[in-house]
C-alpha cells in the first residue's frame, strides 16, 4: 500500500470516529441534545437522569451532609468561644484581670480540654486575688497538657508562692488543731512562738494578723502584715488589710497607697476601689468616695463588703432610694447572717 493510500485510510477512519464521538455516547444515535458537555440523546439522557442512586454514593452523601450540619450548628459555638478567648487575650495585657477572668471562663464552657486555657484562668484567678480559687484549680490541672512554656513558668511560679503563703507543716497544723478552742491571749501565744521559731512562715504571720485585727490591735496586726509583704510584696490580701487599717488610724495616703499597688497588679481590682471609697468616706469626700465605689460596684455587684459600702454612700449622698434598693439587696443575699441583716435594717430603716 502507497504512503497515500494509507494517508487515506488514516483520515477516513478519523472521519468515522468523529462522527461516533459526535452521536450519542450511550446508543450511537446521531441525533444528541445540544447544550451539554456529554454527547446524549433525548431519551438516554431522561433515563439517566432517572437512574437510581448507588447505596454507597447515598451512605457517603448522608455522611458529608451530616459533617456539614454538625460544622453550621457548631460553628457559632466555636466562634464565640473563639472571641471570648481573644478578648480575654486583649484584657489581660491591660492588666484588666477581672474582665479576662470573665472572658475566659465564656471561653471554657467551648474549651474545657484546652490546658492553656485552664491555665490562663487560674493565672487570672491569682491577680484578682482569688486564692482559694488558684489552689483548688491547681489541683484540678494534675495530668494536663500545657503546651506553652510561657504559660507553665508562670504557673510555677504561682504555685511556690502560694506554697509559700498557705502551706501547713505538721508542726504548724498541730497548733492549729491544739488552740482551736483556746483564748485569743493563748492562739497569740502559740502562734507568736513558732513564728518566732520560723520567722519566714507567712501563714503563721497570716493568721496572727487576722486575730490582731479582730481585736483592734491595729500595730501589731501591721506589724505581721508587713512580714507577709516583705516576702510577698504583691499579695492582695496583705495590701488590702494594710489599706483598710491604715484608712482605721487616720493615715489616708499611705492607705491610698495600698489600694494604688493592688490597682497596679490589677486595674479592675473591686476591692480595691471599695477600700479607696472607705477612704473618702472618711474623710468626708463623700462624692469622690461614691465614683469610687460604682466602679467597685460595676465590677462585683454580688460582694456583700461592696454592697454595705455602697448602701454606706448613698446614704451619705442622700440617694435614699438608691440606698434602700441597695439594701434589699443585702437583706436578701444568700451569705447574709441573721445578726448583720438586724443591724443593717436597725441603722437605716425607720
Amino acid at each position: 500500500m502507497t504512503e497515500e493510500n494509507i494517508n487515506n485510510e488514516n483520515n477516513y477512519n478519523n472521519f468515522n470516529d468523529d462522527l461516533y464521538s459526535y452521536g450519542c455516547k450511550n446508543c450511537g444515535s446521531s441525533i444528541i441534545e445540544e447544550g451539554y458537555n456529554t454527547n446524549l440523546c433525548v431519551n438516554c439522557r431522561d433515563k439517566l437522569s432517572k437512574r437510581p442512586i448507588p447505596k454507597k454514593i447515598k451512605f457517603v452523601f448522608l455522611v458529608v451532609l451530616g459533617l456539614v450540619l454538625y460544622s453550621l450548628i457548631r460553628f457559632p459555638a466555636v466562634l464565640e468561644g473563639a472571641i471570648a478567648y481573644e478578648r480575654g487575650e486583649q484584657a489581660a495585657e491591660q492588666k484588666k484581670y477581672t474582665t479576662a477572668l470573665k472572658e475566659f471562663e465564656k471561653a471554657a464552657k467551648k474549651y474545657s480540654y484546652s490546658g492553656n486555657l485552664k491555665a490562663k484562668l487560674i493565672i487570672t484567678q491569682y491577680y484578682t486575688g482569688n486564692y482559694d480559687h488558684v489552689i483548688d484549680m491547681l489541683v484540678d490541672l494534675e495530668g494536663t497538657t500545657i503546651e506553652s512554656d510561657e504559660l507553665y513558668s508562670q504557673l510555677e511560679e504561682i504555685n511556690e508562692d502560694l506554697i509559700g503563703i498557705y502551706a501547713l507543716d505538721d508542726e504548724l497544723n498541730n497548733i492549729i488543731a491544739s488552740i482551736k478552742n483556746e483564748s485569743v491571749d493563748i492562739k497569740i501565744q502559740k502562734l507568736s512562738e513558732y513564728n518566732n521559731l520560723h520567722p519566714k512562715n507567712i501563714m503563721s504571720a497570716y493568721m496572727l494578723a487576722n486575730i490582731y485585727c479582730g481585736i483592734e490591735d491595729y500595730e501589731q496586726a501591721k506589724f505581721y502584715l508587713n512580714k507577709m509583704l516583705r516576702q510577698r510584696p504583691d499579695n492582695q490580701y496583705a495590701l488590702i488589710n494594710m489599706s483598710e487599717i491604715e484608712k482605721v488610724l487616720g493615715n489616708y495616703e499611705d492607705a491610698i497607697n495600698y489600694c494604688n499597688h493592688v490597682l497596679d497588679i490589677n486595674v479592675e481590682s473591686a476591692d480595691a476601689y471599695a477600700s479607696l471609697a472607705k477612704i473618702e468616706l472618711a474623710r468626708l469626700n463623700d462624692e469622690k468616695a461614691l465614683e469610687y465605689i460604682e466602679i467597685a460596684y460595676e465590677i462585683n455587684s454580688n460582694s456583700l463588703s461592696i454592697l454595705s459600702t455602697l448602701a454606706e454612700t448613698y446614704h451619705h449622698t442622700n440617694m435614699l432610694e438608691k440606698r434602700d434598693e441597695i439594701l434589699d439587696k443585702i437583706i436578701n443575699h444568700p451569705d447574709i447572717s441573721k445578726e448583720d441583716k438586724d443591724y443593717i435594717e436597725s441603722l437605716y430603716k425607720e
